[in-house]
């Protein structure tokens, strides 16, 4: 059995977890559980769950979500950062305000196993179409951030797809996790593609 909760947008996200709610309190759910908060004091404003932080190079600016990470790299966290699911040795993490980073594991051919890391906006909505105004990508219109960089459709999406950034091939994947993220961080820097 488990609760519904209703995460609504990422910034919503990040608000709620400073809040009571009633699966936080039925089930225990509350900032620090499974984590080694208590010898980084820098952490002790954002809200941190089942991670392991394995370095003393730590900058975070306030509010920040933290959840399954092993951080043993450098971090730097500008505020308004949610940050999931990064796994050991992963380099060194540096998200500007309202940057955030998720990582998953992905299953490829002949089982072998690899890594994505989704970087986005707090203000991103995965729902609208790159011609639709509300579209963004890193807080910025998505078609506003291609033209920037010189970036076509094409280069993001087959013929026939929707044009989403749900499909839009600006997540990197790699059989090493640091790979990825390193690429999805070059992102936030712009990318010019051939």
């Amino acid at each position: 059995y488990c609760d519904f909760f209703h995460v609504g947008k990422s910034k919503e996200f990040l608000r709620n977890f400073h809040t009571i709610t009633h699966a936080s309190f039925l089930y225990d759910f509350c900032n620090f559980v499974n984590s080694n908060i208590k010898d980084h004091p820098e952490l002790r404003n954002g809200y941190v769950y089942n991670t392991i932080i394995d370095t003393d190079a730590i900058a975070a600016t306030s509010p920040f979500f933290i959840e399954c990470c092993y951080i043993g790299g450098k971090i730097e966290l500008g505020g308004e950062n949610i940050l999931t699911g990064i796994p050991p040795n992963s380099g060194d993490i540096i998200l500007p305000k309202g940057i955030c980073m998720t990582v998953i594991p992905v299953l490829g051919k002949k089982d072998s196993y690899g890594w994505v890391a989704i970087i986005y906006g707090i203000d991103d909505s995965f729902k609208y179409a790159v011609d639709e105004d509300e579209c963004s990508f890193l807080n910025t219109n998505l078609s506003d951030w291609l033209s920037k960089y010189e970036i076509s459709p094409s280069n993001l999406w087959g013929e026939n797809e929707k044009q989403e950034l749900w499909n839009a091939r600006l997540f990197p994947a790699s059989k090493e996790p640091a790979t990825s993220i390193e690429i999805a961080l070059n992102l936030q820097k712009g990318i010019k593609l051939e």
